[in-house]
């Protein structure tokens, strides 16, 4: 009689890392953002998640109006009035708007470290609170110098989804939906509270298939909830150093999230934080 042989089945696993707030240019800082990506070729991770607020957007307007005003001024000053373009202002604003998307955009070129191993950035812009539609297209302009950067979320009328999708090839894990801030936060005391309240304000809204995930930014927490509202669900930190703290317990960092799966039951999710709060200077 032949005898049979049992095939081992190996676990399969997927690794990636999160974080979120690098509030380029005005708090980021060069020594974080390399700490994520050393903690993702240490983790063999397949991308890396940054979950709102790459951009201090608020500073970015505040920069560009009075720039604005100086070149509108400069143009004024050089070009007598018979000789203006008859939409001059506008185009003036168009030439300049383009150029200080394309000078920040290669200042965050510079900032943003490639990663060894091909592992990808995948941003998701705040629009509406941190990042602002200067941040968007700012990001736009990075996307086109970068193969290795992805913006998700876009719609077709030029704005930002503030709950998007990320597509993952993993059987049994193929979507993680990304929440961002879509008003200004303020200050819980239950570290989980701000993360559920967004969970919360998305769920009942959404019409489609639930999530193999819910991942969590500019909460400047890292928690895990493994299952709520029938998912994992996990708050990620920022990567700057934080004045105003929105929870009792705020996280400098990043996590890196290992999905598990062993063959033997459902799958597993992992996180864990990497907290950075000690290298702040």
């Amino acid at each position: 009689m032949a005898s049979t042989q049992t095939v081992k089945t190996y676990p399969r696993e997927l690794a990636f890392v999160a974080t979120s707030g690098l509030n380029f240019p005005t708090k980021s800082r060069k020594y974080l953002i390399n700490l994520v990506r050393d903690a993702a070729v240490k983790a063999n991770a397949r991308f890396v998640i940054i979950a709102g607020n790459t951009l201090d957007g608020k500073a970015l307007e505040a920069e560009f109006k009075p720039r604005l005003r100086e070149r509108i001024d400069e143009y004024m000053a050089g070009t007598p009035a018979k000789e203006r373009a008859l939409a001059w202002r506008e185009m003036v604003t168009e030439e300049f708007t383009a150029e200080f998307t394309e000078e920040h955009a290669q200042q965050l070129d510079d900032f943003l470290p490639r990663i060894p191993g091909g592992i990808n950035w995948h941003i998701a812009i705040a629009e509406k609170v941190f990042d602002r539609p200067i941040g968007a297209r700012i990001l736009e302009k990075l996307q086109k110098l970068r193969d290795d950067v992805r913006l998700i979320g876009a719609r077709q009328d030029g704005s930002y989804d503030t709950e998007p999708k990320v597509p993952v090839q993993f059987r049994g894990f193929e979507t993680i939906r990304v929440i961002v801030p879509h008003r200004t936060p303020w200050f819980y005391r239950i570290v989980t509270s701000f993360m559920q309240r967004l969970i919360d304000s998305f769920v009942p809204r959404t019409s489609s298939p639930k999530p193999s995930m819910i991942l969590v930014g500019c909460t400047g927490t890292a928690t895990h909830i493994p299952f709520y509202e029938g998912v994992p669900c996990v708050s990620v930190p920022t990567l700057h150093k934080i004045d105003v703290q929105l929870s009792v317990e705020n996280v400098v960092g990043c996590s890196v999230i290992r999905v598990i799966d062993d063959g033997t039951g459902p799958i597993r999710v992992i996180s864990g934080a990497h907290d950075f709060r000690t290298a702040i200077n």
